[in-house]
């Protein structure tokens, strides 16, 4: 009985030590998806950092010095800007610290989605290595 006992654990021994877990390509892709996620969520989290520090807040028309800045418009300008707003309806709080920063929101809104996307290509890359693994076991090969 003893004999049979060690002979089970011999051939056990056996079977693993010459399979090896993972293959090349398995730990490649591993590797690789996990270091896209991480700099996908690593670029997220700063990117929601930048997008926090934004202020889209406007300005209240009592905090503007509309007529400071009316003199200081030319009758060319004066032209200009007023049939540009009729255009496209700017609204009179739209200061251009305001459409800086709202503009500075969408970038780092579009940056933000483009590192989503790359978490999410890492994330499954990472998940194809162990879908990998398990195919190349059923076949038999590494």
């Amino acid at each position: 009985m003893r004999e049979l006992r060690t002979l089970a654990t011999e051939s056990a021994v056996g079977v693993t030590g010459t399979q090896r877990p993972w293959s090349r390509e398995q730990g490649w892709l591993f590797s690789l998806g996990l270091a896209i996620a991480l700099a996908g969520a690593a670029a997220g989290i700063y990117l929601v950092i930048q997008r926090l520090k934004v202020d889209l807040t406007r300005p209240r028309l009592e905090d503007l010095n509309l007529p400071r800045d009316v003199d200081a418009i030319t009758p060319e300008k004066s032209l200009e800007i007023w049939e540009a707003y009729r255009e496209i309806r700017l609204d009179e709080r739209a200061t251009p610290q305001f459409l800086v920063q709202r503009s500075r929101a969408r970038e780092l809104n579009i940056k933000l989605g483009v590192a989503a996307v790359f978490t999410v290509l890492g994330i499954g890359m990472t998940a194809g290595s162990f879908r990998l693994r398990s195919h190349g076991a059923a076949h038999g090969s590494d």
